[in-house]
């Protein structure tokens, strides 16, 4: 017989299994530690960038401040300046108006008046062709206008009765473009201002 001494102390086997899973582990936390520089140096940076752009930003800021500032001291204007201004840009188109009446021939209609910064369009009707030439005479002679245009020129009938009398009426319906001398308006204001 024989007897078997072992003096070696029994080791135990361990498993492989333990040894797999912690590699794995050291693995993944590996992995995610360089994701995470990753992503920290990359957010770094962005961050830095933001702070430059930042700072340029705060210096345009306070250069649009100081424009402002000086601008704001330059144009000053106070409440009655301003309204000064802005009469001095309206028109008195009532007398334009006026006037254009005036030089109306018997029988003669003024349909419609628009007035647009130095331009008036006028609609009138006359019974004659020589109404309208007499017309467009009487207002290039206007110190009111600068310059008369006529625009178009219609011919149409207006029915008219009277106490039983029917009878047909030829009619002309004409469009003008009026350049309106505004320093003149401005003067037969003045005038009327002072009559009145």
């Amino acid at each position: 017989m024989l007897v078997d001494i072992n003096l070696l102390p029994k080791r135990l086997r361990t498993s492989s299994f333990l040894i797999v899973l912690l590699g794995v582990f050291v693995l993944i936390w590996l992995l995610m530690l360089t994701v995470f520089m990753f992503v920290y140096f990359d957010l770094r940076g962005d961050i830095e960038a933001a702070e430059v752009r930042k700072a340029q930003l705060i210096e345009q800021r306070l250069e649009l401040e100081q424009q402002q500032a000086s601008t704001v001291g330059r144009h000053n204007v106070t409440l009655q300046e301003a309204v000064e201004h802005i009469e001095k840009l309206t028109v008195p188109t009532t007398i334009l108006i006026d006037d254009l009446m005036n030089c109306l021939p018997d029988h003669a209609y003024l349909s419609t008046f628009s007035y647009n910064n130095g331009l008036a369009a006028i609609q009138t009707q006359f019974e004659t062709l020589e109404d309208i030439s007499l017309y467009v005479t009487q207002l290039t002679e206007s110190p009111f206008l600068v310059d008369v245009k006529v625009n178009t020129i219609t011919s149409f009938e207006f029915d008219w009765e009277d106490e039983g009398n029917h009878s047909v009426i030829p009619r002309y319906d004409v469009n003008f473009t009026l350049e309106v001398d505004r320093g003149e308006l401005v003067k037969g204001l003045k005038q009327n201002e002072r009559m009145d």
